[in-house]
């Protein structure tokens, strides 16, 4: 039943479509990044990527970008995502204060949504 479902998504015409568009998206962020500096910069203040993704922008930049830039292609793309879990982190560790009852604190705005921006960074769920 698993490899059906498995041959199924590969024989969509939807999901060939979806997949060709996602890797011409990855594509153009790498060679972005390896062509223009300004976008490089920019880049480093993303947002990131979902873990679904992630792993095709890896694969991407190698494949894209020349191994002497491949180290700096890695850092930024790491640091990037490091930073946004760390916040992510930060903002489901300051949503859960909410519900220790020692605290007076209160939650704050921007840790209120922590729980559904977690689960999208994680499973690339709009």
């Amino acid at each position: 039943l698993v490899e059906f479902l498995r041959s199924q998504e590969r024989d969509c015409l939807m999901c060939e479509r979806i997949r060709y568009n996602v890797l011409n998206y990855a594509y153009t962020i790498a060679k972005l990044f390896a062509d223009e500096s300004d976008f490089a910069s920019t880049f480093r203040s993303s947002q990131g990527f979902c873990l679904h993704h992630l792993s095709i922008v890896v694969e991407m930049g190698a494949e894209v970008l020349p191994n002497a830039r491949l180290g700096e292609w890695y850092d930024a793309l790491f640091d990037v995502q490091k930073r946004e879990f760390e916040r992510i982190g930060d903002d489901l560790e300051a949503f859960t204060w909410q519900f220790d009852y020692q605290s007076e604190s209160k939650t704050p705005d921007h840790a209120r949504d922590a729980i559904p921006r977690a689960v999208r960074r994680i499973a690339g769920y709009p």
